[in-house]
């Protein structure tokens, strides 16, 4: 198995950059947070049009704004699922791209940027590819995700037993991978229950919880992605579970639909 890859930003995305920082709106950016992206309506837009500018679907915009028609105004005030980034002090270019499992090269092509130079409080637009989970926005942009410092724990420590071996962006997928079990309907509501859950004969859901691992510590790189996840990463595109095919004979996750596979993990819907 081989880790996905992603599409790179080029002319486009140069093309579209000045566009970009004349009509997005950034309310108090925070350093060191991810918001969704906020675009101002022009006269003659058009759902179509605003979604082919920002990489994204119509569908997604239609849901983060609770759209009830295709309708727009001049003027409007649309999130956008795109995500910036605010840079904090001590930030460079390399180390937000580990951060958010992206490179570089594709950080700069998303910007327009000639050379690594940023400042703190600099808002960077994310590459296309690094999506977020488009029903967790608040009213100003800021996505967070309220989880009690239990949880928080929890997952750092599942995200640490289940993919410690795994990438940066493999541990992301972990966690991203429970919180989306949390949000269909399919699956206990809390992240306590879905790791615990245990299903029929066959007892829990994950390997850590039945061996114990899962109550070893989880270490700095877990809890980076785990705050990516909640920030609203998800580079599984929305899978609810995950196996590794080389450890595992279940007939039931190897019947479901794969939409990703990274490093050793396959994911699936």
């Amino acid at each position: 198995m081989h880790q996905c890859r992603y599409p790179v930003l080029c002319l486009l995305a140069i093309a579209t950059v000045f566009f970009v920082c004349a009509s997005l709106v950034h309310a108090r950016p925070i350093p060191g947070t991810l918001r969704a992206v906020t675009y101002t309506v022009e006269p003659g837009d058009s759902l179509w049009a605003i979604a082919r500018r920002f990489d994204c679907r119509v569908s997604d915009l239609r849901v983060l704004n609770d759209c009830k028609s295709d309708l727009i105004r001049p003027g409007q005030v649309l999130f956008v699922p795109r995500l910036t980034y605010t840079v904090a002090q001590g930030d460079c270019l390399s180390t937000i791209a580990h951060k958010y499992g992206t490179n570089v090269r594709d950080l700069k092509a998303a910007n327009g940027l000639e050379s690594d130079l940023i400042r703190a409080g600099q808002v960077l637009l994310l590459p296309s590819y690094i999506k977020p989970r488009i029903s967790r926005v608040s009213e100003d942009g800021l996505l967070i995700r309220s989880i009690s410092e239990e949880e928080l724990d929890l997952l750092v420590r599942l995200v640490h037993a289940e993919a410690a071996g795994e990438s940066y962006i493999g541990k992301v997928a972990v966690a991203a991978s429970v919180l989306n079990r949390v949000d269909s309907p399919d699956y206990p509501n809390t992240i306590t229950d879905v790791i615990y859950q245990v299903v029929g004969d066959s007892g829990y859901q994950y390997t850590p919880v039945a061996n114990g691992r899962i109550n070893q510590p989880g270490d700095a790189e877990a809890a980076m992605a785990v705050e990516a996840a909640l920030a609203g990463w998800d580079p599984t595109g929305g899978a609810t579970g995950f196996y590794n095919p080389r450890f595992t004979n279940d007939t039931w996750v190897r019947s479901r639909k794969v939409v990703a596979v990274i490093d050793n993990h396959v994911f699936f819907i």
